[in-house]
């Protein structure tokens, strides 16, 4: 059986940096080793089978290859299907982590670049434009007296989320922001690495759909 080390997940794309490849690599090849620990190697051969060939019919705009994944898809029986369903979950759930923390790593980065600017594309930032520009301070506090800035709130579908799950996630940002952060020695980043390899089994073990309606409090 193969260690996590050695299952490659390709993240190739227009957009992807190098660093949220590599831990979209990362977190993939713990998934795979989950599955295959928890489920079986065929298991997991079965849903690479079918993400290829739906990202392959996807990337052609091949009909041909779309309806050969409706197909196969049709004969899985209900174990099969289940995992199926728990291993793509469980990735966006990982995908969108990971681009959280790039996005936080982003925002880090222009920070110790151009401290005196702000973060990019906020209010910070274009006080410091004006400032640049050798606005009037007076002209300034006008133009901000006059800002109209409106929360939203908003309960997406995609967002509602079992709290357990939300749990596991928090902890699991947490473990990557120590990984990439802290400059762990190698027992350390060993240590690390089986921690979140052990939250994304948690992850993948956990329901995904709720049991019961949610409260007002849930919401």
């Amino acid at each position: 059986m193969s260690s996590w080390q050695e299952l490659r997940f390709e993240a190739q794309g227009t957009g992807i940096s190098v660093p949220l490849s590599e831990q979209i690599n990362l977190l993939g090849g713990m998934l795979g080793h989950v599955i295959q620990t928890q489920a079986s190697p065929e298991m997991l051969d079965m849903v690479e089978k079918l993400r290829h060939l739906a990202k392959q019919a996807i990337s052609e705009q091949d009909t041909v290859l779309r309806r050969e994944a409706i197909a196969q898809i049709k004969e899985l029986g209900l174990q099969d299907i289940e995992w199926l369903l728990r291993a793509f979950t469980t990735f966006f759930y990982l995908v969108n982590q990971s681009e959280q923390q790039e996005i936080i790593r982003i925002n880090r980065d222009r920070a110790r670049l151009l401290p005196e600017m702000g973060r990019a594309d906020s209010i910070d930032e274009a006080v410091g434009m004006l400032h640049k520009a050798n606005y009037p301070l007076d002209e300034v506090i006008k133009l901000i007296a006059r800002l109209d800035i409106q929360p939203t709130l908003t309960a997406h579908p995609t967002e509602a989320r079992r709290r357990t799950i939300l749990y596991k996630q928090e902890h699991l940002a947490s473990l990557i922001d120590k990984l990439r952060h802290s400059n762990p020695t190698p027992e350390e980043r060993n240590a690390l690495l089986y921690q979140i390899q052990n939250q994304v089994g948690l992850l993948v073990a956990s329901d995904k759909v709720r049991a019961s309606k949610p409260t007002v409090i849930d919401e």
